[in-house]
């Protein structure tokens, strides 16, 4: 089951019913992990990007290609 969820034009990511993130589609057209997995708490999606939240405080944020954001 899916609580939460966001869509971007490329990538869409969702929290399921355990706290665990989400992302459709599940992989890069090179075969990667679309995301990172793990728990959130809050995520969402934009054009070319996604981030999430954990409980930490923490945000992590990637692209389209899987590839991590650091810097806008």
């Amino acid at each position: 089951d899916i609580a939460v969820v966001s869509a971007g034009a490329y990538v869409t990511v969702g929290i399921d019913g355990d706290g665990n993130l989400r992302c459709w589609p599940a992989e890069t057209e090179a075969g990667a992990a679309a995301c990172p997995s793990g728990p959130a708490i809050a995520v969402g999606a934009g054009q070319d990007y996604a981030c999430r939240l954990d409980a930490a405080g923490e945000l992590q944020c990637w692209d389209r290609q899987g590839d991590a954001v650091t810097r806008w």
